[in-house]
Parts: C-alpha cells; structure tokens; sequence
C-alpha cells in the first residue's frame, strides 16, 4: 500500500532527487557541527551553531510556509535547492579562512534557507500525485528522511575521518544536484 507512490512517474522523479537531497541536509548537519568542534573545541558553540541553523524556521518557517502555497513549487524548490548548494559550496571554499563567527553566520544562512527549503519539499510531492496516493506520498517521504537520519551521519563520518570537513560540505552540496 506504502507503495503506491512508486506508481506515479513524477513521484518517481521527485524521490530519487529528493533521497539524495535528504542526505545532503543531514550530511551538512553533521558536517557543520564538526567544523564547530574542530574551530573551537567547545560543546557549547556547537549547540550555539545548531541552534543557529534550527531557530529560523521557528521564525521564518510559518512565513515561508504560507509562500510555498502562493508560489509556483517547483520554482521555489529550484531556488531553495540552488541557493543551499551555493552556500555550502561557498562554506567549503572558504572553510580555511572561516573563523567561528563565520561559522555562526553559514549556520544562520543555512538555517534561512532550510526554514524556506522544508515546506517546499513537505508541499511539493503531494501536489505531483492524485489525491489517492498522497497517503503513500508522506509515508515514502517520512520513511526516506528518517532512512536518512540513519546512513548519512556514518558517510558524513566517513568524510570526515578520511578528508577535509570541505569536502564533505562539497558532498552534501552534490547530494543537492539532483533535486
């Protein structure tokens, strides 16, 4: 029955970008509080950075919730996806010259864009399918995000300990392409 999605050829399309997408937003958490203990060797400025990439969709989610049911979708999942790669690619590049204030306003950037990036792709997939697949719709897609709750952390892990923290933000970045 979870299954029925799958039947749909635009469902089809949308999950294979957003699988790897899911696993760039939590391959750049993971990522992001690594480089906050790297820089400063304080739990407390890690959480201080996770909060900062979290609290704006407290704030700004509801506002960007109501623009993802105004808005052409695909349009704003394009430009949510764009700008996130733009960020983390810039993080990245920077990485060697970012000092922990840097870090608290990528954290900030990233948490502004994911507070808009999250309705847009809660709200997008049910709108490609009939109505009568949109209970299989938001079980493949809670199954998907929590699945990648799971495996990205280790190949974040797996980055890390074999490369540069900017390499894996480029990862998380690449995992966003085919969204």
């Amino acid at each position: 029955m979870a299954l029925l999605a799958f039947s749909d050829r635009q469902f089809r399309l949308f999950f294979i970008g957003i699988f790897f997408a899911v696993q760039g937003i939590w391959m750049q958490r993971v990522t992001l509080a690594w480089i906050a203990w790297e820089l400063t060797g304080s739990a407390g400025f890690v959480g201080i950075v996770a909060g900062l990439s979290m609290a704006p969709t407290l704030v700004a989610g509801p506002f960007f919730g109501v623009l993802a049911d105004r808005m052409d979708i695909r349009t704003a999942a394009f430009f949510t996806n764009g700008a996130m790669i733009l960020t983390l690619t810039l993080l990245a590049l920077f990485l060697p010259f970012i000092a922990p204030v840097g870090v608290m306003l990528a954290a900030l950037m990233i948490g502004v864009i994911s507070s808009a990036h999250h309705p847009v792709r809660m709200s997008l997939a049910p709108r490609l399918v009939p109505y009568d697949l949109v209970a299989s719709v938001v079980a493949l897609s809670s199954v998907n995000f929590n699945t990648a709750r799971l495996i990205a952390p280790v190949w974040a892990g797996v980055l890390l300990a074999v490369a540069d923290p900017g390499w894996t933000l480029l990862a998380a970045a690449v995992l966003y392409l085919p969204m």
